[in-house]
């Protein structure tokens, strides 16, 4: 209960600052720089708009708990990429305003070598911001490492950050304006502090969760569980909620820029003992199988909301795709440690038998938990007597068959976006509302 009361502040909290964030400065700069000529105050409008959604852009991708905690991981990168887009077209149109003014002389104002500080500061930001927008469209198609993309992704956003508020600075007309100065202040302030956060006092914090690997389990042919014990003897370890993941980097690889995301897989109350359940997907899991016992590796979290404690509804539903078993296992491992009971259903989906993973742990913890299991497969062998196919409104409504059971729904999915999206849409059919279905991906990651 107290949980779901502090998602919901931090739900309102967030959902008042962002308009706050988008309206008052350009409200003040309305107020600041009346000109009476339309293409320019356009411009001006744009720009403030522009500016402030950089900002929202940043904050987005800076790994805020409070965020990923009220809307979890997924919602806020989809928000980030979001807002990068929306920057980038009112950079854009802010450009193309500013010069509709007067052609004849802004047009001068683009060229870098000849413009004045103001301007050039404009133009690169801008070349930054085309380049990050370029970079991200096409690091798939270019077999992109991540690390490098996300070094070069960082940069230029630090540049587009540093150049756009030298640009605002030097313009002079918004700031000369009292309110609209302290506005400029107050959102650099902020700015600077989340950024210290992330990049100088998180990482010195966490050597606290330095970690070793401890053993490496095969799960099957591409999957491996990672176990890991705190570096020091003395430290107790990460305390997290069940379905929470954590972002982890080797030593001796390229350090900051090579974190990546993975629930955890472990009970929450061995804390002492870290298991992430990782598949095989290229560049940084490619080499997961490989890392030796005593390897350092350095965890940040925990992060996200996609947690079941007491659930709010008297029924609950799991359903995992693939290596998305992964935070589901983390809270049947709690629960059983605690000796709880979880009256529920699990849907377990993979393509082949053999994509099914913790199968014998799985029939232990659902006789002690009193959890029915069930498994589905899209592309079955000879022999396979379960459901079969994907999971969708049909497949859940045979499931739960009776009307009050569906009203009283309570659902967790973790997996592929597709699988994600049409369990959401089969909820949507079942009845269940919007606010009882939870969802974690990190395809996007």
């Amino acid at each position: 209960m107290l949980a779901t009361l502090t998602h919901r502040i931090a739900r309102l909290t967030v959902g008042t600052l962002v308009p706050v964030a988008l309206l008052v400065p350009l409200a003040l700069s309305v107020d600041a720089a009346p000109t009476g000529r339309p293409f320019l105050e356009l411009g001006l409008t744009t720009g403030v708009l522009a500016a402030s959604c950089l900002l929202l852009t940043v904050l987005a991708a800076s790994r805020i708990r409070f965020l990923s905690k009220a809307f979890g991981i997924d919602t806020v990168l989809a928000g980030h990429r979001w807002l990068g887009g929306a920057t980038l077209a009112l950079v854009l149109a802010h450009v193309a305003l500013v010069v509709a003014d007067d052609p004849g002389r802004n047009v001068g104002l683009l060229l870098v070598v000849d413009a004045p500080a103001r301007a050039r500061a404009a133009t690169v930001a801008t070349a930054c911001l085309l380049l990050i927008w370029l970079s991200t469209l096409l690091r798939r198609r270019l077999r992109i490492r991540y690390e490098w993309w996300r070094a070069v992704h960082a940069v230029l956003t630090a540049g587009a950050l540093v150049l756009t508020g030298l640009h605002v600075w030097w313009l002079r007309h918004l700031i000369q304006d009292p309110a609209m100065r302290a506005w400029y202040f107050a959102t650099s302030g902020l700015l600077l502090a989340v950024l210290t956060n992330r990049w100088l006092l998180r990482p010195l914090r966490g050597a606290r969760f330095d970690y070793v690997v401890e053993r490496l389990y095969r799960e099957s042919p591409d999957v491996w569980t990672v176990a890991l014990r705190p570096r020091h003897p003395w430290r107790r370890g990460l305390r997290f909620q069940p379905g929470q993941f954590a972002w982890i980097s080797v030593a001796g690889r390229t350090s900051r820029w090579d974190d990546h995301p993975f629930s955890i897989a472990s009970s929450a109350a061995a804390r002492r003992r870290l298991e992430f359940t990782i598949r095989d997907a290229g560049d940084f899991t490619h080499g997961v199988g490989g890392l030796a016992p005593g390897t350092r590796v350095r965890v940040d979290g925990p992060h996200g909301s996609f947690t079941a404690g007491a659930p709010r509804a008297p029924h609950l539903l799991l359903v995992a795709g693939g290596v998305g078993i992964t935070p589901m296992m983390s809270m049947l491992r709690t629960l059983s440690s605690r000796e709880e009971r979880l009256p529920g259903l699990l849907v377990v989906a993979a393509r082949h038998e053999h994509d099914l993973l913790f199968r014998d742990e799985l029939a232990w913890l659902a006789r002690r938990l009193g959890l029915e299991v069930v498994e589905v497969l899209s592309a079955p062998g000879p022999g396979w007597r379960g459901p079969t196919g994907r999971v969708d409104a049909a497949l859940l409504a045979s499931l739960i068959r009776t009307r009050r059971r569906r009203i009283g729904l309570e659902v967790h999915v973790c997996g592929p976006d597709g699988m994600v999206t049409a369990v959401r849409g089969a909820a949507e059919q079942l009845g269940v509302p919007a606010a009882r279905v939870h969802a974690e991906q990190f395809s996007a990651v």
